[in-house]
């Protein structure tokens, strides 16, 4: 059999493993030639067989992480929310020698090969991402992290009152952001995550809180 070429392997899982709060799982199952499970992470070895390792280190930061950081001072560099979060919403930087992308939470547990899910999911669309498991809308979800102690109280008004002065229609689609299936290199799509970050940056850190606003405002006039 022809041994696979790196740029024959178009598709990436990835997750991010900052800090010792998650467990990775084992990939029980067979993987096809076109596609890579990557895992970043500054603990590789917490990081099971089967997950190519990529090092969150100073090097890491230095070349990768903080050109995005600086541009918010702001911002603590050795946060790990953040650091996840930058990676998470920046496929287009980090994962550049691949075409289509599936993020997942570190949590979550594969059971099969998602080379061919990724494939069928993005046949018509740039974008996928299941819809949120408890409904609702970016307020909504405000009102939920405020009560779950996500964020305090002087954010959740903060936020309450920057989100009602935007207008998001009832048509706009409120995902979770736990799995998202990208064509990550699709200009729409590098705008959405850029936008993404944007208000993620200004707070408050709930990337959940963001989806929707930079949706509306990536959205082609």
């Amino acid at each position: 059999m022809k041994k696979m070429k790196s740029k024959d392997i178009n598709k990436v899982v990835y997750t991010v493993l900052i800090g010792r709060g998650d467990r990775i799982s084992k990939l029980n199952f067979n993987i096809n030639n076109d596609i890579e499970y990557v895992c970043f992470t500054d603990h590789k070895d917490l990081v099971p067989k089967g997950w190519k390792v990529i090092l969150v280190d100073d090097s890491f930061k230095k070349e990768l992480i903080n050109p995005i950081l600086c541009k918010l001072p702001n911002l603590q560099q050795n946060n790990p929310t953040i650091i996840n979060r930058i990676i998470k919403l920046h496929p287009h930087v980090f994962l550049g020698n691949y075409e289509k992308s599936m993020y997942i939470d570190a949590h979550i547990e594969l059971k099969q090969c998602m080379s061919n899910l990724i494939d069928d999911a993005l046949q018509e669309a740039n974008w996928l991402s299941p819809a949120h498991r408890w409904g609702g809308n970016t307020l909504i979800e405000g009102l939920r992290c405020y009560e779950h102690n996500k964020i305090n109280k002087e954010e959740f008004y903060e936020f309450l009152k920057k989100m009602t002065s935007i207008s998001i229609g009832e048509n706009v689609p409120f995902t979770e952001n736990g799995i998202i299936i990208r064509n990550h290199l699709d200009s729409l799509v590098v705008k959405m995550c850029e936008q993404w970050w944007d208000y993620f940056a200004k707070g408050p850190y709930r990337d959940q809180l963001h989806w929707q606003h930079a949706y509306v405002k990536a959205l082609p006039k």
